[in-house]
């Protein structure tokens, strides 16, 4: 529904997706994360960055806790919540989470040899 421009529409259906996903699958599950992220996506769709940045940070949390496999979109998942924390005016809290995602990526990268 949100592709197709129903972001109104796809809240409701998110926010049970979640639901569903939680109760099968429990809270910290791999698949209620990414339907948290896409609820989280939702949310920037429909203008409630406030709930949003509460689904990034919950997602960012999770990520922290597993190893790099078992995580859930972790660079992704940074740069909204960055970019979430700037525009709700939280520039220093989206400084450090840019500073995370620097630090992250920067262990991640393959050294190449000349």
């Amino acid at each position: 529904m949100k592709v197709m421009g129903y972001s109104k529409m796809a809240e409701p259906l998110a926010i049970r997706a979640v639901e569903l996903y939680a109760h099968s699958d429990g809270l910290n599950s791999k698949a209620t994360m990414s339907a948290l992220w896409n609820l989280g996506q939702v949310y920037i769709d429909n203008g409630k960055p406030a709930k949003a940045e509460q689904v990034f940070r919950t997602i960012a949390a999770y990520n922290a806790k597993r190893p790099r496999d078992g995580t859930v979109m972790p660079y992704q998942v940074l740069r909204a919540w960055s970019k979430t924390l700037r525009t709700l005016g939280r520039t220093r809290d989206a400084d450090k989470v840019e500073a995370q995602l620097e630090s992250t990526s920067s262990k991640n990268q393959v050294k190449r040899k000349p």
